[in-house]
């Protein structure tokens, strides 16, 4: 996103400190919407989250979850049962305080791509960048 947004600037003439105002806000908001995915992909709900819970896991992925838990994870992830192997890395998730770590990080992530005074827009363009960073970070958490 950051990238995204800097491409536009670029076109669109904006000074270098815009140029980095974009891309740090896309930067920041991709962030949260990466953690936010993270976070869902353990502990959403499969009827709103639109893919099974737990694919992250099953796939021995690195997310953010893990890399804060990793004590744990390889008794747990040496379990060969399906369900029995998601949660118990849950558990772990949960027991580790990694899913309040995590959440914790989307707020810090959201907090600062909403920081749209940095943006070279005047006030209601930066609504519209503010109404992105919600519907893509505050899904149903």
């Amino acid at each position: 996103i950051g990238g995204a947004l800097r491409i536009g600037g670029i076109v669109a003439g904006a000074s270098t400190r815009e140029l980095e105002a974009l891309e740090g806000f896309g930067t920041d908001v991709g962030l949260a919407f990466q953690l936010t995915d993270d976070y869902l992909d353990t502990f959403g709900d499969p009827r709103t989250f639109g893919k099974r819970i737990g694919g992250d896991i099953l796939e021995g992925k690195k997310t953010f979850l893990y890399i804060t838990a990793r004590e744990e994870f390889e008794r747990a992830f040496s379990l060969a049962e399906e369900e029995e192997k998601i949660e118990a890395v849950r558990d772990l998730y949960r027991t580790t305080g990694a899913d309040q770590a995590l959440r914790e990080q989307i707020d810090r992530y959201t907090e600062k791509a909403l920081h749209v005074d940095r943006l070279p827009f005047s006030q209601p363009y930066r609504e519209h960048y503010i109404r992105l960073a919600r519907a893509l970070v505050q899904r149903k958490l």
